[in-house]
């Protein structure tokens, strides 16, 4: 079925519960009411924590946030469409889950007790909640006590199927699955997906749950956690909310492997606050993605966001391919405010492309845009001992993007010949790579970033407003172009501190450089310096004396179009500040080494700024304002929306305030911090670096 080769997802979200049932036991369902007449007091046999969850239509208020019809509320809840049903008990009232999915029709809920449970579920086409009692009590010790296990299966079999045309109102929560080996896939059956969780032209959510030690082994093999997969693109779509999925693998024996954690295939995605780590990937013909692979598929918004990818392998005979790979995608995708560290990917005969993303729309005919932002993405490796290597962290191909405001740091492309782009390597891509930090990444050519190409038909090709530092490379020590194609044009940019023998920036073809900073200085352009930038800090914060300070264009025409520099850094502070100055070169725009902007004793706006230094260790610095006493919160989450730390929680007067949190103990990774004063909220993110 996909044997046609491949060619060369601040989101915050805090977890959505409510259930969509009513409690009944199932010997009134003949005497079923609408949700708001359901009360204990009618129903004798409803306990109380259940009915304490306030079911679908209950309004939960939260502080800023306002309830409207198509607009999520940031509540603990599952959200269905406003179907009714019954409770069913496993095993009070139904020995096993599946008998409990066999009585139950749209709507109902089949609530699961803690145990381990060795069967293999199968959702019939039904619109129903499979959830643990951690449904009822968000408390998650549930979820790794409660155990569906599929390894007792007499054939290779998923754990659990949704494969009769299920749709996003089929939830699984809060289980660990565990033992599935995969299911055979028609037509030829060679192929075997999905060793957690398999899809078949057909829908489901899944949230909370562990997918963890499953395995397929096939000729050809996807999914080893999840596989969404199917002949046609029948508007499927996977959601994805708060999974960790570790410890999964994909090994194809004769032909293609694809995502060791989850493959999606002829589907839509929405994948938000999940953790990807140590799954594995591995196959003959071609590996990939040994985190997420998404491939031949079409539809809408694609969501990628608030995840973790994390020491994830992918081992291939032949090419192979990034921890995340988004193959062909006929559709816009957000890859934002994920981390990517640790992950391998190596080619044992053939050319390995990407350590944390790859992007390839060859061969897509509406050239959606593929934006990759707000992400880290760090010490990922990407090795092919006898050939080619492209792009340590991020390979982009035939593909329009927007690469911004991420953190692309101590990535390697090692390479038996050549090593392309320590950091970024793209191929005929088009669009903007703007306010970035690229540093201390290793290739052969083009230490922080390479290219060759021209850019796609109606697209042009910018850097603007990156910072390059502690690039290795042979040619290029920030950057390499490899000519062929499109002149590529390079704004407000600083080259420095990069390793080569042949200078910052190595041109094949021809270039457009201007108002940058190059360490050696560059012949030719307009406004370019040769100066030391004067960096502060880890992150290539510039001091208020920097020469790269008001040093840069808002916007310049060459050959005819105009390019314009993004109107904020990469912290998200306007650019150029203050407004009516020309923006700095860099990717920062100045601020005080507080890392904090100048407030007034008493100001009118509510303001929160970006924490500093971020990322950081052990401690880091908040500074907020508000226009009026009253009660204020800071309070710090995890990625799974989990509250880490409150900061602030008392009676503020107007004004600027700032506090630090010690960190210590607090794991690596992306994590936000909310304030809240009255009716006010703001949200950002940071992150702990260890």
């Amino acid at each position: 079925m996909k044997g046609t080769l491949l060619s060369l997802l601040a989101v915050f979200m805090f977890p959505l519960f409510a259930t969509a049932v009513m409690c009944e036991d199932d010997t009134k369902e003949k005497h079923r009411m609408p949700v708001a007449q359901s009360k204990t007091a009618q129903h004798p046999n409803i306990d109380a924590s259940a009915e304490s969850m306030r079911f679908l239509h209950g309004k939960t208020h939260k502080a800023g946030l306002q309830q409207s019809r198509g607009t999520p509320v940031r509540s603990r809840r599952i959200e269905t469409s406003g179907l009714l049903g019954i409770l069913r008990r496993v095993p009070q009232q139904y020995p096993t889950i599946q008998a409990g999915i066999v009585a139950s029709v749209n709507g109902d809920t089949v609530l699961v007790s803690e145990g381990n449970y060795f069967e293999n579920i199968d959702y019939s086409g039904k619109r129903i909640i499979v959830a643990s009692l951690y449904l009822l009590d968000q408390d998650t010790l549930h979820i790794s006590r409660t155990i569906i296990d599929g390894s007792q299966a007499t054939s290779p079999q998923s754990v659990v199927s949704f494969i009769s045309g299920e749709d996003t109102n089929s939830v699984l929560c809060g289980f660990t699955v565990r033992g599935g080996s995969g299911t055979d896939i028609p037509p030829t059956f060679d192929e075997r997906d999905g060793g957690g969780v398999i899809l078949w032209e057909s829908s489901g959510r899944l949230v909370r749950n562990i997918i963890t030690g499953n395995r397929v082994l096939a000729p050809s093999a996807w999914g080893g956690g999840v596989s969404m997969t199917g002949l046609t693109n029948t508007g499927q779509t996977l959601i994805m909310e708060n999974n960790v999925v570790s410890r999964n693998s994909a090994t194809a024996t004769t032909s293609l492997g694809f995502g060791g954690g989850v493959s999606i295939f002829q589907s839509q995605f929405r994948l938000t606050g999940n953790v990807f780590e140590h799954d594995t990937v591995r196959g003959v013909v071609q590996a990939g993605a040994s985190g997420v692979a998404v491939y031949l598929s079409s539809g809408n918004l694609g969501v990628i966001s608030g995840s973790i990818f994390r020491n994830n392998i992918v081992l291939g005979d032949s090419s192979s391919y990034a921890c995340l790979t988004i193959a062909q995608y006929d559709g816009d995708v957000v890859i934002d405010s994920n981390l990517f560290e640790d992950n391998s990917v190596m080619s044992m005969n053939r050319s390995a492309y990407g350590g944390a993303i790859h992007v390839d729309d060859y061969y897509t005919t509406s050239l959606p845009e593929k934006r990759i932002t707000r992400n880290v993405i760090r010490r990922n490796r990407l090795t092919s001992n006898p050939s080619y290597t492209f792009g340590g962290a991020m390979f982009l191909w035939d593909a329009r993007v927007r690469v911004a405001e991420n953190l692309i740091e101590d990535n390697a492309s090692q390479a038996g010949i050549i090593a392309y782009g320590g950091g970024i390597y793209g191929i005929r891509w088009g669009g903007t790579i703007e306010n970035n930090i690229i540093a201390g990444n290793i290739g052969t050519a083009g230490g922080g970033i390479g290219h060759y190409g021209g850019p796609p038909l109606g697209t042009t090709q910018a850097i603007m407003n990156n910072t390059f530092s502690r690039n290795q490379a042979e040619f290029g020590g920030g950057l390499s172009d490899g000519g062929g194609g499109t002149i590529s044009v390079l704004l407000n940019n600083i080259f420095w501190d990069d390793s080569s023998s042949n200078g910052e920036i190595y041109a094949v073809g021809s270039i457009e450089v201007h108002y940058s900073n190059i360490e050696g200085g560059w012949s030719g352009g307009t406004g370019n310096i040769n100066v030391n930038p004067m960096f502060i800090d880890s992150l290539y914060r510039i001091a208020g004396q920097s020469p790269c300070v008001a040093a840069g264009t808002d916007s310049m025409q060459i050959g005819g179009v105009w390019y314009n520099a993004p109107r904020t850094d990469y912290f998200g502070n306007p650019r150029p500040r203050p407004v009516g100055t020309r923006p700095d070169i860099g990717a920062h725009e100045f601020q005080t080494t507080t890392g904090v902007e100048n407030m007034s004793d008493d100001p009118a706006t509510f303001a929160l700024s970006q924490n500093y230094p971020n990322p950081f260790n052990p401690v880091t610095n908040f500074q907020f304002s508000i226009g009026s006493s009253q009660l204020t919160i800071l309070k710090v989450y995890d990625i799974l929306g989990r509250e880490v730390a409150t900061l602030v929680n008392e009676e503020k007067s107007a004004g600027s305030h700032s506090v630090s949190w010690d960190a210590s103990g607090m794991a690596s990774g992306v994590y936000f911090y909310r304030l809240t004063a009255g009716s006010l909220v703001e949200t950002k993110k940071l992150v702990v670096m260890r």
